[in-house]
């Protein structure tokens, strides 16, 4: 489902098919449409896609997110491929007191397997950096997520150990690896 060109605020332009933009109220039918298409697939590591039943669910949650980055809590942007809703890329638990926050993020099953997320991961983690003073971020995933593992290796977060039972998704419990990538690794290997 294509979304009109002015609802897409861009935030930064990843080149001349994908960009992140602002999760504007605005595009929560356009969140639907994927979140309904893809449900079951995006259960197996994304707890909230159970949340979100209705439309009226989505536009609450698009409205959640657009605060919270208004107020500085969260930082979300919206994957766009093609002037298509494909997924989210967001900084969550900021602790400004520490300069940390952890990274999170999804992609609809019609754009995975293009390596989307490692095309925006660092042009996203460079706007963060630039933008906010944020000197550790953190990319906590459950040891069976082969996928996001591998995004991990190649943005260049490194592997700091093991969390035992630190999810429990669907009543399972998962262990996590924690990786983490710190402002000055950033930048001796992308300035």
């Amino acid at each position: 489902m294509k979304i009109p060109k002015a609802l897409i605020k861009k935030i930064v332009s990843i080149d001349e098919n994908y960009s992140l933009c602002q999760p504007l109220p605005e595009l929560s039918l356009y969140f639907f449409d994927i979140l309904s298409r893809h449900r079951s697939k995006m259960l197996k590591w994304s707890a909230f896609a159970s949340t979100i039943k209705t439309t009226k669910d989505a536009d609450r949650w698009i409205k959640e997110i657009y605060f919270f980055n208004q107020g500085g809590q969260k930082f979300n942007a919206i994957i766009i491929s093609e002037d298509q809703f494909a997924g989210m890329i967001a900084l969550h638990r900021i602790d400004k007191m520490n300069k940390r926050a952890e990274i999170g993020y999804w992609i609809s099953h019609d754009h995975q397997r293009k390596k989307l997320i490692s095309k925006v991961i660092n042009p996203f983690l460079s706007y963060v950096f630039s933008n906010y003073p944020i000197n550790r971020i953190d990319l906590i995933v459950a040891v069976e997520n082969i996928k996001s593992i591998s995004v991990a290796e190649r943005a260049g977060f490194i592997k700091e150990g093991m969390l035992k039972e630190y999810f429990i998704i669907n009543e399972i419990c998962y262990d996590a690896l924690i990786f983490r990538m710190l402002r000055s690794d950033f930048n001796l290997m992308y300035k």
